[in-house]
């Protein structure tokens, strides 16, 4: 009941965190701006904001050469799953990029088995299928040919850089989360810097408010919440909690882009919701909401 306890926090974080990250899809969809401009707005949006933390600019005036090592492979794995993300959402729909991403889970549920000797009980495989049968349901017709499955398969591999990171955070606990949040956007936002002259600043009012509500609401408010939430809780629960982003992506998708929800739509995010409820119950049940590193922050 302990671990229960002190998972309720990171927990309501991590709803948070999915309510905001389900949004992301529909507004890089929206905006008529490419991939590239997406990446470097957000992303120095999210610096400056942090830099007005006194208790941010003390770490960086202490931060070792060992501390930026480890923060340099975040930040990278970090930018790779933003860039693979935001072209698969133009190439594709927000929902089917979304689908894609949601391959996390299940990306996260191997590493963690693997790196962490982790292994999922028969209701977290349960779970795991039932989220898997839920996400089969609303994946389109595929053809090499169309841009829609090359946008899935890219939004699948972005799953995967995404499923690297709770990994690496967990592994440098000891680091204040602030400053291994700044470096994961840091060392992204260099990546995307080196791709700028792709980038295109002829944009509408309309394109800039959804780009605003990228760099607060997106990338500060939600991954700084995913980054804390995910080093404290274990990778079998994050990975199951992370596939209500498909619904919430679903739904905003129908209100916001018009992208219709059929009664497969209808009937696999229902499947994807209920097996991660039913996950994160049974690892409330069992007390193991924890990853084993806790109490490092």
């Amino acid at each position: 009941m302990t671990a229960v306890r002190k998972g309720g926090g990171p927990l309501w974080e991590a709803g948070i965190a999915i309510l905001l990250l389900g949004c992301v899809p529909v507004a890089i969809k929206f905006s008529s701006a490419n991939p590239y401009s997406i990446g470097l707005f957000r992303l120095s949006v999210a610096l400056l904001a942090m830099l007005c933390s006194s208790g941010l600019r003390q770490q960086l005036r202490t931060l070792s050469l060992s501390q930026l090592k480890a923060l340099f492979p975040i930040g990278l794995i970090f930018g790779l799953h933003w860039l693979t993300y935001f072209i698969s959402i133009k190439l594709s729909s927000a929902s089917t990029a979304a689908i894609g991403l949601s391959s996390y889970g299940i990306h996260l549920m191997l590493m963690g088995a693997l790196f962490q000797k982790r292994f999922p009980g028969w209701q977290d495989l349960l779970a795991f299928g039932m989220v898997f049968a839920g996400n089969s349901l609303v994946v389109p017709e595929y053809s090499f040919s169309s841009s829609a499955t090359i946008g899935f398969l890219l939004g699948v591999l972005s799953g995967f850089f995404y499923a690297c990171l709770p990994l690496l955070h967990q592994r440098h606990a000891n680091m204040p989360s602030q400053l291994r949040i700044f470096g994961q956007f840091a060392f992204a936002w260099l990546l995307f810097a080196m791709l700028s002259p792709k980038a295109e600043w002829d944009l509408q009012q309309q394109d800039w408010l959804a780009l605003l509500f990228l760099g607060i609401g997106g990338t500060l408010i939600a991954h700084s919440l995913w980054v804390r939430c995910t080093t404290q809780l274990s990778t079998t629960v994050t990975s199951i909690i992370y596939y209500g982003f498909v619904p919430v992506a679903l739904l905003v998708s129908y209100l916001v882009l018009d992208e219709q929800i059929d009664l497969r739509k209808g009937l696999g995010a229902a499947l994807v919701l209920s097996g991660g409820l039913l996950g994160v119950l049974a690892r409330m049940k069992s007390g193991s909401l924890l990853a084993k590193n806790d109490g490092q922050r």
